[in-house]
């Protein structure tokens, strides 16, 4: 077990440790005999990363695919499954341990899972060498593992981040949705490189910022249709195609319907 300091206030009087203490580290190939697996209860937190192929699993009769890379975190006590029953070949590790406070490393109370891409492998690779070999005393995986929480918290405070920067793009286009959008004009007033901020969009929800400003644009123009009289100049202007024919244009091409035919055929009575 090794304990942490909880705090760095030194003028504290009484200061505040969390226990935290590594149980077990094993590493399955998923076509071998040790991944078929059923119902097993995990009292313990659990870590389960995949360093090669995909896995699907059952947490608490919930199915989960874990990819590579991908990490699965969880609070204990949980109810794992292994579902595949011919799973591809692949390679899995799960790491038991015991925390008293964990939240404490920056991870939800109720489990977590996140890519953590080239950092997680190389760590577990040592702790499996020397578990096999007994060739290290029990804080040394005690501190291996809590740089392992240390490097995943960072991984999802990362996550967590660019999900805020994805909403506030969102958010942007929503508020601007009367002007003439461009990806450059959002990047400039995000004060975000262009480039940077197409990647984050794609990583959190695989569009880019062009799809998103055409379906502000075309929910929005929907909403129009559906529940106003307002002809297509207005509404085109509220949605930033300044001109009749360049709205109608807009919407004939991304829903296949003019916007006369859609009004018809959808408006709210």
């Amino acid at each position: 077990m090794i304990k942490i300091l909880k705090t760095d206030d030194t003028y504290r009087r009484e200061q505040e440790f969390i226990s935290f203490s590594f149980w077990d580290c094993a590493k399955i190939q998923t076509n071998s005999a040790a991944w078929a697996w059923k119902d097993t209860l995990m009292t313990r937190y659990c870590l389960i990363f995949v360093s090669d192929g995909r896995v699907s699993l059952r947490v608490n009769k919930r199915k989960t695919v874990v990819l590579e890379n991908d990490m699965l975190l969880l609070t204990a006590p949980n109810t794992l499954i292994a579902t595949e029953e011919q799973p591809q070949s692949g390679t899995v590790w799960i790491v038991t341990f015991e925390c008293d406070d964990f939240p404490f490393f920056r991870l939800l109370p109720d489990g977590v899972s996140a890519t953590v891409t080239g950092t997680l492998s190389p760590m577990l690779n040592q702790i499996h060498v020397h578990m096999a070999h007994h060739t290290k005393p029990h804080y040394y995986y005690d501190a291996m593992l809590t740089l392992m929480m240390d490097e995943i918290g960072r991984h999802i405070l990362t996550e967590k981040s660019k999900q805020e920067i994805y909403d506030s793009v969102c958010k942007y286009i929503s508020d601007h949705v009367s002007e003439e959008l461009t990806v450059g004009k959002i990047s400039a007033a995000m004060n975000y490189n262009k480039d940077y901020l197409c990647r984050v969009l794609r990583q959190c929800n695989g569009s880019n910022i062009k799809q998103l400003i055409t379906e502000e644009k075309l929910s929005c123009a929907k909403s129009f249709l559906q529940m106003t009289n307002y002809s297509c100049e207005r509404i085109g202007a509220l949605i930033g195609l300044p001109s009749t024919n360049k709205f109608v244009k807009f919407f004939k091409y991304h829903t296949g319907e003019t916007p006369g035919e859609y009004r018809n055929s959808h408006r709210i009575q």
